[in-house]
């Protein structure tokens, strides 16, 4: 897992890069909520079908106004369906 002051600063300074973190897990939820600021959390029942999850953190951004069609989101993941600690991918999607 990535330390979030390593996400989400640059030289002491904030960022201004909206973050849309999934996971299926409550207290995962509230823990993003509360240290990691400017991170929104979005909490799904399941974080099985990659594919999936990537079409719902698009929708996600969309309606909280963080993206528009034609938009990229860099999307981090795991190869493996609802593995915690497997994230080892990096994709860039374009926002339908």
């Amino acid at each position: 897992m990535c330390d979030p002051d390593c996400c989400l600063t640059d030289g002491g300074r904030r960022l201004q890069i909206p973050i849309v973190a999934l996971t299926a897990e409550d207290y995962v939820a509230r823990q993003v909520a509360g240290v990691m600021k400017g991170v929104r959390a979005r909490l799904e029942g399941s974080m099985v079908g990659t594919s999936r999850l990537l079409n719902i953190a698009a929708l996600s951004a969309k309606e909280q106004g963080l993206a528009k069609a034609g938009d990229f989101i860099v999307a981090v993941h795991g190869a493996i369906d609802a593995r915690p600690g497997s994230t080892n991918m990096c994709k860039v999607i374009t926002v339908e």
